[in-house]
């Protein structure tokens, strides 16, 4: 039910993640 949540959640907390080693 929430899975597209999750994903969503995920993903945004990867991309910050790659924005600081990026940086």
């Amino acid at each position: 039910m929430n899975g597209m949540i999750v994903r969503r959640q995920i993903c945004c907390t990867f991309v910050s993640v790659r924005s600081v080693f990026m940086k």
